[in-house]
């Protein structure tokens, strides 16, 4: 399995749909997964140290597993099937692990609020994962890298990827 980070989730403002970016960690590929703006802010707003009043559907599921003494060993984009991503939580519980499947979004929202190691199948990462245009180390070849990375999220075809819904 290739450990990975959310490195950044990209909002769009024309559509409902988001786009929440993996990267392997000490490594330079990315992995942009499309999802739904709910779960997207859910991500987004805890990245973030938002908190609401009372507690979203993530929040509820992170203080269930936490409160029942469970922990939540990690996370795992293992498929790509048919253009939809797929997921597993696992679950310790009795010194057992149980895996659950589940939409990546509701994972990574999970992930990060239980702050667990989030992995992604090698085949996954081969066949989605991406590398941006390489730069120099300087400090205007890294901005000219990544204006060149943000360019590619940008020409990724958003509406058209919400009518499919990948994820949901």
């Amino acid at each position: 399995m290739i450990e990975a980070f959310i490195e950044s989730v990209r909002i769009s403002l024309m559509s409902t749909t988001q786009v929440v970016i993996l990267r392997e960690r000490g490594g330079k590929r990315r992995l942009p997964i499309f999802i739904g703006r709910p779960e997207g802010d859910a991500i987004y707003t805890h990245l973030n140290g938002e908190q609401f009043p009372r507690p979203m559907t993530h929040d509820l599921a992170a203080n269930l597993i936490s409160q029942l003494r469970v922990s939540l060993r990690r996370i795992v984009i293992n498929a790509l099937r048919d253009g939809y991503f797929y997921a597993q939580v696992v679950i310790a519980a009795n010194g057992r692990e149980f895996s659950f499947d589940a939409r990546p979004s509701d994972a990574l929202a999970l992930a990060v609020r239980l702050d667990s190691p989030i992995y992604v199948a090698p085949e996954v990462m081969d066949e989605a994962g991406v590398i941006p245009p390489e730069f120099e180390e300087t400090p205007e070849e890294e901005e000219k890298g990544l204006e060149a990375f943000d360019e590619f999220i940008s020409s990724l075809d958003l509406d058209d990827l919400e009518r499919k819904d990948k994820d949901e």
